[in-house]
């Protein structure tokens, strides 16, 4: 049996399948990274609601990029001491379901992604309305993680 030798055509097709299977990688990573943020918005949205601060940095340090997870964190100073009457309307019935909020697009560029969720009511996050269309946010490559820039990047105003 002769050796199998690669042509230099095989050899460009293997190159441009492996490249291919790389991008699919990375945008396959990015929705799933976007697709978790999503399943644990109601629980970030109920620690808002209940001024469980160290569930809500907890969900800052799982799913920020490091430029968003200061600000965010620093935003939520103070809550442990609000009253019940103080914290109302600050979470809770965002009109969030997050079966209602799908992964439209993933366009991946290096170690940046833009991710377009489209859905209807309220991302707790953003407090966006997603009934106009949707919205889209920065992910960045952090390590091996994909992390959410919400308040970075060109998410849209």
């Amino acid at each position: 049996m002769k050796p199998t030798r690669f042509t230099p055509v095989a050899a460009t097709a293997a190159a441009a399948l492996l490249a291919l299977a790389a991008c699919s990688s990375a945008e396959d990573d990015a929705q799933e990274a976007a697709e978790d943020i999503i399943a644990d918005m109601e629980n970030l949205d109920a620690a808002i609601a209940e001024a469980d601060v160290d569930a809500i940095h907890s969900f800052a340090d799982e799913h920020l990029c490091a430029d968003a997870v200061d600000s965010f964190k620093k935003s939520f100073e103070g809550y442990e001491e609000l009253s019940p009457e103080d914290l109302e309307g600050k979470g809770g019935g965002a009109e969030y379901d997050p079966a209602d909020i799908k992964v439209a697009e993933v366009t991946v560029d290096g170690d940046t992604a833009e991710v377009t969720i489209e859905g209807s009511g309220t991302d707790p996050l953003t407090r966006k309305k997603l009934d106009d269309g949707g919205a889209t946010i920065t992910f960045v490559k952090e390590g091996d993680d994909w992390k959410s820039c919400p308040f970075t990047g060109s998410e849209e105003e």
